[in-house]
């Protein structure tokens, strides 16, 4: 798995011990390309990490 994305928010983050899994999906026309990046920040923040998308728009 790359990085995840969400973690169980139960109880605090424990590396190697919190459960995490990377849940995230998108839906894009067919005329976009998409392109997500996992970013692990550690769940600094949230009980979740961020996902980077990028989109590219298909040529006509």
């Amino acid at each position: 798995m790359g990085s995840p994305t969400c973690r169980g928010g139960d109880s605090p983050y424990e590396e190697g011990f919190t459960y995490r899994v990377a849940v995230d999906g998108f839906i894009v026309s067919d005329n976009v390309t998409a392109t997500a990046e996992n970013i692990n920040a550690g769940f600094a923040y949230s009980d979740n990490n961020p996902v980077k998308l990028t989109f590219t728009l298909a040529a006509q």
